[in-house]
C-alpha cells in the first residue's frame, strides 16, 4: 500500500494546526477536519486521530511549560472566559468537558491547567476524550453529508455542490465563530457596566 504524499501533508497540516491552537493559534483545527472528511471521506479517520494526538501533545506541552513558568499571548480569549475555566477546572481535568461545548478556546483551558495540580497524564486523556470525541462527530457529520450528496446528486453536478456546501460551511462557521466571539464581548462589556 502507497501513501500518498498529499495525505501525508494534509495530515501534518491538521496536528501542527492542533498543536498550535493549545498555544496562540485562534481558530479551532475542526472546520479544516470537517472540510477533508467531507472531500475525501476515506482520510477522516486519519485526520480526527492527527487533530486529537496534535491536541493532547500541544496541551500536555502548554501545562508543562505553564508550570516551568512560561507565558504566551491568548489572543480572542477574553477576561469572562478565563474565569469561567477556574471555575470548570475546580473539577479537575474533567472540567475540560465544557471546551467542545463552549466557544471558549482550548488554550484557555491549557493556561488555567498548568495553574492546577492536574496530572499531565490526566490532562491529555481529559484532551483526547473530550475534544476527540467532538472532532470524532463533526468528522462523522461530514463523511455522512458527503455519502448523502454522493448518492443524491447527479455525478455531472457533485463537483459544483460540493464546492458549494465547503463554501457555505466555510462562511457559517466563521460567521458563527466570530458571533461567539462577539457575544462574548458583549456580555463581558454588560457585566461591567452593572458591575461598576
Amino acid at each position: 500500500m502507497t501513501v500518498e504524499p498529499i495525505f501525508v501533508i494534509v495530515l501534518i497540516g491538521l496536528f501542527v494546526w492542533s498543536f498550535a491552537e493549545a498555544f496562540v493559534w485562534p481558530v479551532v483545527p475542526d472546520a479544516a477536519m470537517a472540510v477533508v472528511a467531507f472531500l475525501v471521506p476515506e482520510w477522516a479517520i486519519a485526520s480526527v486521530l492527527a487533530l486529537a494526538v496534535g491536541s493532547v501533545v500541544g496541551g500536555v506541552l502548554g501545562v508543562a511549560l505553564g508550570r516551568a513558568g512560561r507565558s504566551w499571548p491568548l489572543p480572542m480569549v477574553t477576561g469572562r472566559m478565563q474565569q469561567l475555566v477556574a471555575e470548570w477546572l475546580d473539577a479537575g481535568a474533567f472540567g475540560l468537558v465544557y471546551q467542545p461545548l463552549t466557544a471558549v478556546p482550548y488554550k484557555a483551558f491549557v493556561v488555567e491547567a498548568a495553574e492546577r495540580p492536574i496530572g499531565l497524564a490526566a490532562w491529555g486523556w481529559a484532551t483526547a476524550l473530550f475534544r476527540g470525541a467532538r472532532m470524532t462527530v463533526i468528522a462523522a457529520v461530514a463523511v455522512g453529508t458527503a455519502a448523502m450528496l454522493n448518492r443524491w446528486v447527479p455525478a455531472g453536478s457533485l463537483a459544483v455542490v460540493r464546492t458549494a456546501v465547503v463554501a457555505g460551511a466555510i462562511a457559517l462557521f466563521l460567521i458563527g465563530w466570530r458571533f461567539a466571539f462577539r457575544s462574548w464581548q458583549r456580555r463581558e462589556k454588560r457585566e461591567a457596566l452593572h458591575s461598576g
